[in-house]
Order: structure tokens, then C-alpha cells, then sequence
């Protein structure tokens, strides 16, 4: 059974960003994300965590390791790029609410 969305605005989200795919404004921001994380290094960054990680662990283990890394990446978006994409996010959704 679906669980019942936390705000309203959580039982928004399928329909924004389906609106967003649509518009190609998804793809715009995921452009715009992964230019600003490589300027701030976090591929090199979660590359370098993922083999420390890596090293620790048991061989044949990989599924553990891959939750781990996957769980540690998106706390570890620096601040300004988080800020960053949500203003984009905000103003896309602010215009299209002045729009309807």
C-alpha cells in the first residue's frame, strides 16, 4: 500500500517533475548539477571515499559496499551546490505557477 505523502508539497513532486521532463528543464538542471559538483571536485572526492571503502572491506562483499557509497553521496552535495539547484528548482516552479 502506498504510504500517504509527508506535505503537500511531497504529493506534488510526480507531477513536477514530470512536467519538468517534459519541458526539458530536468535535463537543463541535471547539466547544470554535474558541471557545478565537477567544480567542486565531488566525483573526485566520492571516487577517492568509494576506494577507501573499498579497501576496507571484504572482497565479494560488493553489494554492501555499493549501499554504503550510495548512501553516503547525496549528504555529502556541498552546500552551495544543493542551494544552487534548489533556487533553479523554485524558480521553474514559481513560473509555471505564474503561467496557469
Amino acid at each position: 500500500m502506498p504510504s500517504k505523502p509527508a506535505t503537500p508539497a511531497d504529493a506534488l513532486r510526480p507531477d513536477i517533475v514530470k512536467r519538468m521532463v517534459q519541458d526539458g528543464e530536468w535535463d537543463r538542471i541535471m547539466v547544470h548539477l554535474k558541471l557545478q559538483l565537477n567544480e567542486h571536485s565531488w566525483p573526485d572526492e566520492m571516487r577517492g571515499k568509494a576506494q577507501e571503502s573499498k579497501n576496507s572491506q571484504n572482497p565479494g562483499k560488493f553489494q554492501a559496499f555499493y549501499d554504503g557509497v550510495r548512501k553516503e553521496a547525496p549528504g555529502s552535495i556541498p552546500a552551495a551546490v544543493r542551494k544552487d539547484i534548489m533556487n533553479l528548482i523554485r524558480k521553474y516552479v514559481e513560473e509555471q505557477l505564474v503561467q496557469a
